[in-house]
């Protein structure tokens, strides 16, 4: 973005003014106006799976459930165990597989679980090495270089996709000439996507989502062709059933209504293992391995099966010499995952059980597909960018539209710095996202995915209340902004924080200050972030003195000191390192197009002359622009005056906010928050002021 100098465009400001002579000693009530948020989550509109055997013997057998207790035993005799266990199996092991050598033969599992499905042992004792195919005859281990190697050619008729395609770019353009005037651009030759493009979009989505049971075109394989309406695509069989699912999935999105989410669907079982992973629980563990946390909780939880991925060890990871302090009553048991495996461990939800594993391999291994129609959002972003720019274009503000989106969207789905979200693509992670005709294609960890839903959701909500407040000035005490609304929970939790204690402490050492504040704070449950003592912060050799009444959450702050901070959750307190500290931040968007609109007309009015022509479009999008960067700039100077607000500061500790179309999308604390909403508030008090 670029950024202005010393132009005044906000109330009559530069840039680095504060702002804080401008605000009254105590704001009126603040009045958050919404609208009705469209009925849409990740998982709501789920695109059924083409017909398949799903009803042969074999695949009944994987359906089996089984007890295992393995420990270290060798992956072949396992794998012995299971075949006579389950006779209708017919497993084999494909000769080739010893060719992989000592790394099959050197292989061992362990494993103890009750009524797991034999198809989900399978793939945690196989693991990354060799994979499985399920045949007429039965189930084939082998290696991932022979199934590749089971590969075909065929023909997929995609004229329908194509012609919806065009149809729903040719109506962005209508919508858009319908604010300017006609376009020198041909739309449609510009915006329909080309068999070449949507071939390589199934090809990436298929790659991503197939893993090793699939071809990979940057490994050297080729074949993959297109016609004017139809993509011939060689791949293995499950490559071919990932084709026919997207396509299907894409047909569709583009049949469905503006704001919903189709998604191919989780598999059965995993619905039943997240409702167990939401169960409360009460836990306390001093100086215990993660080892046998995990193994306590799993004991405790009955039916919940936590398995630690066989490649863990190979990799490095010793769970045992990870030490845990936790104490916290009850918390779900998916939080308390969360908590107890740091940055670099996540686990992931399978059918009957949940896998521990790297943060990378379930990045790569966890990610799903979902598409947003948003063809709504699209002409909203690009009705803004005419508007505000006076532009005759429309084809050329369309092609800017697909860019804002494009590039918001992933930025606000990681802004969180939650590490359950995978890295994109172009930050060199698995992720991605596409766009094809006002339908965005997101291939994100579940975590991720709902991040999208509800960024689409309220950028809905923060657009109709743009437009409505350039029609009509919002009222003196009105804030507009779209945002999720303070649970219960949540609200209980900042009311306890807010409360005033006494007290009066002397060099008392910090992990026992953080137990008086829990005690004294009405029975805070306050969870220390593990990573805290990984890091070699040791809790016991900090001092505190304290004394006076305050306010919780301001002796928290006073005791925790530069390098750490809380987060306040829904039912406990966490103490984590700053640089921790940006995950689960609720971002909340804020329509400022009318203060940008009125302080571009108070002081560039300039700008607004129509005899410019397309320098004055230029120059009118370039003040723009600096008026919105100003704004910004302001906004950061006065949150940061108030310390239980996520910092802002150059290093990029806390550098969340950004702008699309007239709105500003804030990630923040609740308290931070609400000093967004101060400020915005004032600055358009000032800004409607008479003149003097």
């Amino acid at each position: 973005m670029r950024r202005g100098t010393d132009v005044p465009l906000i109330g009559g400001l530069t840039m680095r003014h504060p702002m804080k002579t401008a605000f009254l000693a105590a704001l009126g009530a603040v009045v958050f106006a919404t609208v009705a948020m469209p009925a849409c989550s990740y998982a709501a509109a789920a695109a059924p799976l083409p017909k398949s055997a799903t009803d042969s013997p074999v695949e009944q057998a994987l359906d089996t459930k089984i007890d295992l207790d393995l420990e270290k035993t060798p992956l072949v005799q396992a794998l012995l165990y299971i075949k006579q266990a389950c006779p209708a199996l017919g497993l084999t092991i494909d000769p080739e597989v010893t060719r992989v050598g000592a790394e099959f033969a050197n292989c061992t599992v362990t494993m103890k679980v009750k009524q797991l499905p034999v198809r989900g042992a399978l793939r945690v004792m196989l693991s990354r090495i060799l994979v499985f195919k399920v045949t007429d005859g039965g189930v084939v281990v082998m290696t991932p270089a022979k199934m590749q190697k089971d590969v075909s050619t065929v023909s997929y008729p995609v004229k329908d996709i194509l012609d919806r395609l065009s149809a729903r770019n040719k109506a962005l353009d209508d919508d858009g000439r319908a604010v300017a005037p006609p376009s020198s651009v041909d739309v449609d030759a510009v915006y329909c996507k080309p068999p070449k493009v949507l071939l390589n979009v199934v090809s990436g989505v298929v790659e991503l989502t197939g893993g090793p049971e699939v071809l990979w075109r940057k490994n050297g394989a080729g074949g993959d062709d297109f016609t004017d309406d139809s993509l011939i695509i060689l791949q293995t069989p499950r490559g071919h059933e990932l084709v026919a699912q997207f396509l299907d999935l894409l047909r569709k999105g583009l049949a469905a209504p503006d704001g919903g989410a189709i998604a191919f669907p989780e598999p059965e079982g995993v619905a039943e293992t997240r409702r167990r992973l939401g169960e409360l629980v009460d836990l306390d563990f001093e100086k215990t391995s993660l080892d046998n946390v995990l193994k306590f909780i799993s004991e405790v939880q009955r039916g919940l099966n936590i398995i630690i991925a066989p490649d863990l060890e190979a990799d490095g990871f010793d769970l045992s010499t990870r030490v845990i302090d936790f104490k916290a009553k009850r918390v779900s048991v998916a939080s308390v995952l969360d908590l107890v495996l740091g940055s670099d461990l996540a686990y992931r939800v399978e059918p009957g059980y949940v896998l521990i594993t790297t943060r990378e391999r379930y990045y790569s291994e966890n990610l799903a597909v979902a598409l947003y129609p948003a063809t709504d959002i699209l002409h909203a972003i690009l009705k803004h960018r005419i508007l505000t720019c006076a532009s005759s274009d429309v084809g050329r503000e369309l092609v800017a539209a697909y860019d804002e989106l494009l590039g918001a969207c992933p930025w606000v789905v990681s802004s969180s710095a939650d590490p359950r979200i995978a890295l994109w693509s172009d930050e060199g992670g698995p992720a991605m996202v596409d766009l094809l005709a006002g339908i965005l294609i997101v291939r994100q960890t579940p975590e991720g995915q709902e991040r999208t839903v509800a960024f689409l959701n309220l950028l809905r909500q923060a657009f109709a209340l743009r437009d409505a407040s350039l029609a009509k000035p919002p009222a003196p005490t009105q804030v507009l902004a779209a945002g999720d609304p303070v649970s219960p929970e949540e609200a209980e939790m900042l009311r306890r924080l807010g409360r005033e204690i006494e007290i009066s402490l002397s060099k008392t050492r910090l992990d026992k200050f953080l137990k008086f504040v829990g005690e004294a704070g009405s029975g805070l449950t306050i969870v220390i972030d593990p990573d805290v003592a990984w890091s070699g912060i040791d809790l016991s050799t900090r001092e505190v003195t304290l004394a006076g009444r305050m306010a919780v959450e301001s002796a928290l702050l006073k005791a925790l000191g530069d390098d750490l901070t809380y987060l306040a959750m829904p039912d406990y307190v966490f103490i984590t390192k700053c640089e921790n500290a940006l995950r689960g931040l609720p971002f909340v968007l804020y329509p400022v197009a009318d203060i940008i609109d009125a302080a571009m007309k108070k002081h560039a009015p300039a700008v607004f002359q129509k005899s410019l022509g397309q320098e004055g479009e230029e120059l009118r999008a370039q003040v723009y622009e600096e008026a919105t960067n100003q704004l910004i700039e302001l906004l950061k100077d006065e949150v940061s005056t108030d310390p239980r607000a996520a910092r802002w500061t150059s290093d990029g500790i806390c550098d969340k906010i950004t702008h699309l179309a007239g709105v500003l999308v804030v990630a923040q604390t609740r308290r931070g928050h609400e000093k967004v909403a101060e400020f915005l508030t004032q600055l358009r008090r000032e800004l409607q002021a008479p003149q003097k």
